[in-house]
């Protein structure tokens, strides 16, 4: 059953700003939640820099006093949690097209 799952599933582009929203406070749009719902029926792909940029993103909030330091560990850690797979960068040398197999 798991294998027919993989071939139904039609994987989905996210960058950090999305993936960030998710646990960030106020910060919600129908862009945002339609990327977490589509998420319960695909894998989302993602570049590698991926958690670099969610990692920023969250402390940089912390720094403005949005969120504390424990909502960035649990943040990140419900992320990792999500089906995210990352992908190598465009021009980076290691895949000449990392993202010709997602489609919208």
């Amino acid at each position: 059953m798991e294998g027919n799952r993989q071939t139904l599933m039609a994987d989905f582009v996210v960058d950090a700003s999305v993936v960030c929203s998710w646990v960030l406070p106020d910060e919600n749009s129908p862009v945002v939640v339609a990327a977490f719902e589509k998420l319960q029926t695909a894998n989302a792909i993602a570049p590698d820099v991926l958690w670099h940029e969610v990692r920023n993103v969250l402390m940089m909030a912390r720094r403005r006093k949005c969120i504390d330091f424990a909502a960035v560990r649990e943040g990140i850690g419900l992320l990792r949690q999500l089906n995210i797979v990352t992908r190598p960068s465009p021009g980076d040398g290691r895949h000449p097209r990392p993202w010709r197999n997602a489609t919208s």
